[in-house]
């Protein structure tokens, strides 16, 4: 990467908070993996935002979650604020119609067991599934998550 230093920007030139951008993963770390940015800047992509490994030399889609004051980024795989959140209920809605109706992860269901499954934490997953409720697409019962006539209707 230290040959890279002449070409890549070490802050966020022009960019914003929640920007969709492209990322190529260059080095993993104790603390997450370090990425160039759109083809200019460097950012951060910490583990807690990743859910499933990455290679370096991986290029992904991300997003800016957020600009330090000293320039840096952090970055995130997932979209900012809502936009997961309907992004993931799609998700569980076709999840819970591919297991015959009947999704056994409830808003009860441990972090470790949510995050291994749709890779987010679980207060994005209960979010993702009150909007579907709402939506009375599904409902949620103590074990899990059932489709309702409604929600088997929803391409």
């Amino acid at each position: 990467s230290s040959k890279l230093n002449k070409f890549i920007f070490h802050k966020a030139d022009g960019m914003k908070k929640g920007q969709s951008v492209s990322l190529l993963i260059t080095d993993k770390t104790d603390i997450g993996y370090v990425a160039i940015v759109d083809h200019k800047s460097w950012g951060v992509l910490f583990y807690s935002e990743v859910s499933k490994p990455l290679h370096v030399g991986q290029t992904v889609p991300g997003y800016i979650k957020r600009i330090r004051e000293d320039g840096k980024i952090d970055l995130s795989l997932l979209p900012p604020g809502y936009a997961k959140v309907e992004g993931l209920s799609a998700k569980v809605l076709a999840e819970v119609k591919k297991q015959q109706g009947f999704l056994p992860l409830s808003d009860s269901s441990s972090p470790a067991l949510i995050q291994q499954k749709f890779g987010v934490s679980k207060r994005v997953y209960k979010m993702a599934i009150g909007a579907l409720f709402k939506q009375k697409l599904i409902t949620i019962e103590e074990n899990g998550i059932r489709i309702t006539e409604k929600g088997k209707n929803v391409r």
